[in-house]
């Protein structure tokens, strides 16, 4: 690391004062893998997606409130029209935020059948603004 973790002062053009407070955070202490379970009715469609949130050994599950800031889940319907569930941007104007980022219901049920051999596209966000695109092939 360039600097030590601490509080650094210093003056600029000989009269502007500044003070920094400098923390080096290691984006791995905020790293969790989301791994999706889909869920389907009596018929053989997908109603809903749970989300379990682990940390990088795969045995400790963590409260996603306290690493993910936002939520984003993408995937295919049978007619091959991109279905995108939440947004990581504020900005966009589908920005219909995912409000239980470990429990989504899907707008529509879609047929497992249609998902097999195709990607669930896992999107978030942690609490420093990396993202994270997670691809999980539905088996």
């Amino acid at each position: 690391a360039p600097f030590k973790k601490g509080t650094y002062s210093f003056t600029l053009n000989g009269s502007q004062f500044y003070s920094l407070n400098y923390s080096n955070i290691n984006a791995m202490d905020y790293l969790v893998i989301a791994s999706p379970t889909l869920h389907t009715d009596g018929h053989g469609m997908v109603t809903s997606v749970s989300l379990e949130y682990k940390l990088p050994d795969n045995t400790t599950t963590v409260d996603p409130a306290k690493y993910v800031s936002w939520l984003q889940l993408q995937y295919y319907d049978a007619n091959h029209n991109h279905i995108e569930l939440g947004s990581l941007y504020a900005g966009v104007p589908m920005a219909n935020q995912i409000k239980d980022i470990s429990n989504v219901a899907l707008p529509a049920p879609v047929s497992l059948s249609t998902l097999k051999g195709q990607n669930l596209m896992v999107n978030y966000n942690d609490l420093l603004g990396n993202e994270y695109f997670v691809y999980w092939q539905v088996q």
